[in-house]
Order: C-alpha cells, then sequence, then structure tokens
C-alpha cells in the first residue's frame, strides 16, 4: 500500500454542522420546472416506431414485388416523389418548431430550441422522485446523520448565494441522500437532489469539491438540460422510423435491418453524444460560477476533476492517459478539468464581484500535480491497483493511497 500527497497551505473552512436540517431545502415563490421522457416510456415508443415502420416498409415492397416491371418503376417513382414531399414537409415543420420554441442557455447565451412541455416534464419527474425513494426505502439517512448535515449545507449555501436568479427562487429543493456505494449524484428536474454516500467517498475531498458537484447537477435543472435533451429525443424517434421505413421499402430484410441499426448509431455517435458532452461542459461551467458567488474555493473544481482522472488513468488504463471520450456521452475528467480552467478568471471575477475572502496560495491544483508528479516516478502500475481519493483531513492536503484488490 503505498500513500502520496502533497501539501499547500490553502486554509479550508470546515463544515459547520450547526445547521438546521430538513429535507426541504427552499420553498417556492412560483412553479417553473421541466424533465425528461421516462427511459420506458422512450424505449416502447422508440421500438413500437420502427417495428411499425420494418412492417409496413416490407409490406409495401412485398406488394411491389407482385406487380408486372413497368408498374413497379411507376410505382417507385410514385412513392419517392412521396417520400420527397414528406421529407420536405418534415423538415419545414422541425424548422418551424425550431424557430418557434427557440431561446437561449442561462448564463451560456447558447442558442437552441426546446419543445417538451413543462406540465409533463414535471409529472414525469414526480413519478422518477416516487420510484427512486420506493427503490431506496430504508437506505435513506436522517436528515439528523452527519452526512446528511454537511450535504445540506453545501446545497443550502450554493441555493442561497444564487437566490436572486428566478430558476432557483422557483423551484422547491429538496434533499435526499442515500447510504449506497452507487457512485451518483442527480437532481430531478422538480429540484430533489439526490446524493448517494458511494459517490462521496469514492471522489469527494471536501466541501468545496462537494459544492461543485452539486452545483453543477444543479446548473442541469436550471439550464433545462433535461427539457432540451427530451426534445432531441423526439428528433431521434422521428430519424429512427424515417430511415427505418425507407430502408424495408428499398433493401431486403437482413439489408434493412443492418442499415437501420447503423444510422441509429451513426446518429448517437455524430449528433446525441456530441450534444450530451456540450451539456456536461456546460454544466460545469455553470456550476463553477454558482459555487464562485457562494464564495467556495473554485479551484478544487479543477482540482477534484484532475484527481478522478488520475483515478481512472491508474485503474482503467494502468496508468496510461485516459482515452477519448468519442463513445461517451460525458467529457474525459481530464478535458473538463482543462475546460474549467479556462472558465476561472470569469469564475474570479464573479467571486470578487461578492465581496468574497481572498483565495490564498498555493493554488490546490498545484497539489494535485504534485500528487500526479510521485505517481509518474513509481512508473507502470501493477494490474488491479486501485485508488484511494483521501479527505482533506488537513487542510490543503491533497493525497491518493495506491492498493491492490
Amino acid at each position: 500500500m503505498i500513500t502520496l500527497f502533497a501539501r499547500v497551505t490553502c486554509r479550508q473552512r470546515k463544515p459547520s454542522f450547526q445547521i438546521k436540517s430538513s429535507h426541504v431545502l427552499h420553498e417556492p415563490i412560483g412553479v417553473q420546472q421541466t424533465r425528461h421522457f421516462h427511459p420506458i416510456i422512450y424505449s416502447a415508443l422508440s421500438f413500437g416506431g420502427r417495428i411499425s415502420a420494418a412492417l409496413l416498409g416490407r409490406s409495401m415492397r412485398k406488394k411491389l414485388s407482385k406487380l408486372p416491371e413497368l408498374e413497379q418503376k411507376q410505382k417507385k417513382k410514385s412513392l419517392l416523389k412521396f417520400f420527397g414531399i414528406l421529407s420536405g414537409a418534415l423538415v419545414c415543420g422541425m424548422s418551424v418548431s425550431y424557430l418557434k420554441h427557440r431561446d437561449r442557455v442561462l448564463f451560456t447565451g447558447r442558442k437552441r430550441s426546446v419543445t417538451v412541455g413543462e406540465k409533463q416534464m414535471r409529472e414525469i419527474a414526480d413519478l422518477t422522485e416516487k420510484a427512486i425513494l420506493d427503490q431506496y426505502e430504508g437506505k435513506v439517512l436522517s436528515a439528523k446523520s452527519q452526512i446528511h448535515r454537511v450535504v445540506e449545507l453545501a446545497a443550502a449555501k450554493v441555493l442561497r448565494a444564487n437566490r436572486d436568479l428566478e430558476a432557483v427562487s422557483n423551484i422547491p429543493w429538496k434533499l435526499t441522500v442515500v447510504h449506497s456505494p452507487t457512485k451518483n449524484a442527480f437532481v430531478l428536474p422538480n429540484g430533489h437532489i439526490f446524493v448517494f454516500t458511494g459517490f462521496i467517498t469514492e471522489f469527494v475531498q471536501n466541501e468545496h469539491q462537494l459544492a461543485f458537484v452539486l452545483a453543477h447537477e444543479i446548473a442541469h435543472v436550471l439550464l433545462k438540460h433535461s427539457a432540451e435533451k427530451n426534445s432531441q429525443l423526439s428528433w431521434k424517434l422521428l430519424f429512427d422510423v424515417a430511415v427505418t421505413l425507407l430502408a424495408f421499402v428499398g433493401l431486403g430484410e437482413w439489408s434493412a435491418s443492418l442499415l437501420s441499426i447503423m444510422a441509429s448509431y451513426f446518429y448517437e455517435l455524430a449528433l446525441d453524444q456530441p450534444y450530451s458532452r456540450l451539456m456536461e461542459n456546460e454544466a460545469d461551467e455553470v456550476g463553477l460560477m454558482l459555487i464562485a458567488k457562494a464564495c467556495y474555493d473554485i479551484r478544487e473544481a479543477c482540482a477534484m476533476w484532475k484527481l478522478v482522472s488520475m483515478k481512472v488513468q491508474v485503474e482503467d488504463f494502468g496508468g496510461g492517459k485516459e482515452k477519448g471520450s468519442f463513445l461517451s456521452t460525458h467529457p474525459s475528467f481530464e478535458t473538463r478539468a482543462n475546460n474549467l480552467g479556462l472558465a476561472m478568471e470569469r469564475a474570479n471575477h464573479i467571486r470578487a464581484g461578492r465581496h468574497c475572502a481572498p483565495l490564498q496560495s498555493p493554488d490546490p491544483v498545484q497539489s494535485v500535480e504534485r500528487v500526479k508528479q510521485e505517481l509518474d516516478k513509481l512508473g507502470p502500475v501493477a494490474p488491479g491497483t486501485k485508488v484511494k481519493i483521501l479527505q482533506d483531513e488537513v487542510p490543503g492536503r491533497k493525497a491518493i493511497k495506491l492498493y491492490q484488490v
């Protein structure tokens, strides 16, 4: 077992456990929300749509094959003309829909189109919330537990500092901490924050990093990413159905099936996953601004992703560099750390405007870099090596522990 660490003199405020605990973090002054398709609903629609398109296309192809050759050509020309008109109508409809529902993303100003209704999204979110609470019944920590208090303190501080935003003050924020090894944290579009203890113990060193994780997830809600993603799923559904129908009309069943599957994967690789990575980077950037307004140490956000990147490099790539994120819905942790580094100047400006205490030197990121240098000196790591990111029990201490499973 090897422990690598580096010290910096940046002092950090210890979490206060004196805050009044409650599952409701903020009472709403209005209702304004968005949400995502339930996965089962979308899967059913996608599967049903493609099967229906395949059956219709195969039926049309069989009818064509029974016609005389000359009549087949005429029918094919008519079908091509019909599909051409239909495609043009769909493109025009999508363009009109985009223009009608276009808006700009909060903070970043990115243009987008959100077509999903908020009322339906809220209803699905409530169902999702109930399903999660039922699934983890008996594992939800009491509001009086120490871990819950730490998480609540960080979440409440971020939300209070940003209550000037209408999107924050209009949501009834709630918190649930689940005792589970699951490495996850997320916020439903109805404002229910879920944090799993496995994520905290595995990746988070201190309150500053915890606040950033919460702010990142809160940012997804403020930016209405779920509704935006859901709007994209609607277009993907139309794309899959159209390609499947055309494939089964013009090709044999095996060729048509293969083309339909390849087209769906192409859509995901070329459009869906890059779009997801864009939203993750956006939530990182906005989350950084949220914790800057709360006077947290913004450098810890970058330090956290660098530490997680180091962990992934050792455990998944034998100490080598993280592989590219082309096949992933999330950017690599190294990329996320670099992107946050580019946003530090703006975050510092926001932090200064809130009259926060100056950030002390040296930078926590430099401490992580020294840990990385110590790790590199060890050379190639043995297969099965795991990394434990140690909490900041001493102010400014950055450390990891290597061990074999």
